[in-house]
């Protein structure tokens, strides 16, 4: 009856069934799985963060395993190159953050530290007069996002050493993706930081500028 109840199981969820061989064949390491769920578990519930220490976490564990599971799938597991790739997904993740400030503020997120709003003298209602209301953003709420544009652009300059590390394909496509968080970052600081009420995104010569930077491995200027 064990070994009946034991296959049903097994066959009642054939979408595991090539995931379970793809995590034996290359021996992924089922932490970062385990990492990967709970930080949507928690992105379901939790809509505010206390301080930059709980989004390093939650990047640590939303954004960090895709690279690690990455780089595992190609058989690199230097402590140098893990470090890379984590700075390179927390960045990517925090850019994120910046380009979508003002949708998530009306989707009822926000991915700034309350600690640092309180340091600044800031208010959600601050916050929401920019978004939404008539109001300009205020000096104040420009710096935060400034600041946390450069937090973005000084882990992803500690993380682009790993693109020219990584031979083929993969390399290129790593390359391309930092290189895009680049342009990014620039784009918003094109804009005073102010993501409020405009989302940044990639033009033509951005996509030019990436596609050099991608096939000479150079993401970051």
């Amino acid at each position: 009856m064990n070994g009946s109840g034991s296959h049903e199981a097994h066959s009642a969820d054939p979408i595991f069934e090539p995931l379970a061989r793809i995590v034996e064949q290359y021996q992924l390491p089922l932490d970062l799985f385990f990492d990967l769920l709970s930080a949507f578990e928690q992105d379901v519930t939790q809509q505010r963060w206390a301080d930059d220490a709980s989004i390093s976490d939650y990047c640590r564990r939303s954004a960090n395993p895709i690279g690690r599971l990455i780089l595992a799938l190609v058989g690199i597991n230097g402590i140098e190159q893990l470090h890379q790739s984590d700075a390179i997904c927390t960045a990517l993740q925090r850019i994120n953050f910046l380009q979508d400030f003002g949708l998530d503020w009306k989707r009822g997120r926000l991915y700034l530290p309350l600690d640092q709003l309180e340091a600044c003298g800031l208010r959600e209602a601050d916050i929401d007069s920019a978004v939404c209301g008539t109001r300009r953003p205020s000096s104040a709420l420009l710096k935060l996002l400034a600041q946390e544009h450069h937090k973005a652009y000084a882990l992803i300059r500690t993380g682009f050493p790993l693109c020219q590390k990584i031979p083929g394909r993969l390399g290129l496509e790593i390359t391309a993706t930092v290189a895009g968080g680049i342009q990014i970052l620039n784009r918003i600081e094109r804009l005073n930081f102010d993501t409020t009420r405009t989302r940044p995104v990639l033009g033509v010569r951005d996509w030019l500028i990436i596609g050099v930077r991608t096939f000479t491995r150079r993401p970051v200027p």
